[in-house]
Order: C-alpha cells, then structure tokens, then sequence
C-alpha cells in the first residue's frame, strides 16, 4: 500500500508523476532538496515500493508558493488596430 499523501482531493494520472530526479530537474533544485520537502511535507508526494512519486501540478503550486502565490502571467494578446 502507498504511504504518504497528495494534496487535497488530488488525484494523479500516470504522465504527470516525477520522481526524485526529475522533479528536481523540473523544480530547479538538489535532489535532497526535494527529498527533505517531501519528508518535511512542504511537497505533497507518495512513496511506491520506496520510491516517492511527485505530481506536476504540485510542482507547480510549490513553483507558485515561492514566487509569491503568483504563477506566471499569460501573454497579454495583442492590440486590435
């Protein structure tokens, strides 16, 4: 059975699960960075047979959090003559 925990009401489909290394790469950080996160439960994750499995989207709101709860702004499209 899987331990730890997603965030609330979560689900996560298969392709938008990192583990360690590639929610580093995706995060910008160490990979003992994300572990002590997970651990610390600042990241939302689950250990599978003793490996965690990170979801995207909780990568993002992590992203987000570190930027002032602001994701980044979409394009402001362009201006009608």
């Amino acid at each position: 059975m899987a331990e730890g925990r997603w965030a609330a009401g979560a689900q996560a489909d298969d392709d938008d699960l990192l583990d360690c290394a590639r929610a580093a790469t995706y995060l910008g950080v160490q990979v003992t960075t994300v572990r002590r996160l997970l651990r610390q439960g600042r990241l939302p994750g689950r250990q599978e047979r003793g490996d965690w499995r990170i979801r995207r989207a909780d990568c993002d709101a992590w992203l987000a959090a570190r930027r002032g709860g602001f994701a980044p702004a979409p394009p402001a499209p362009p201006e009608k003559p």
